[in-house]
C-alpha cells in the first residue's frame, strides 16, 4: 500500500489476520480490527487514534 501526498509517496506494509468463521459472523455494517467485529464509527475512531 502507498499514499501519494504532495511530497511523493510513502510505502507502509500490512499484515491481515483472519480466519473465514471472523468474517461469517459480521453483520452488516461491521468491519473487522484489531482482532475483533467493531462498527464502522469504532473502525474510524480506533484509526483517528492511531494516526
Amino acid at each position: 500500500m502507498a499514499y501519494g501526498g504532495t511530497s511523493g509517496f510513502s510505502n507502509y506494509n500490512i499484515e491481515l489476520h483472519f480466519t473465514s468463521d471472523d468474517l461469517s459472523d459480521l453483520r452488516t455494517g461491521q468491519v473487522w480490527a484489531e482482532g475483533r467485529a467493531m462498527s464502522r464509527h469504532e473502525f474510524e475512531k480506533l484509526a483517528d487514534d492511531s494516526c
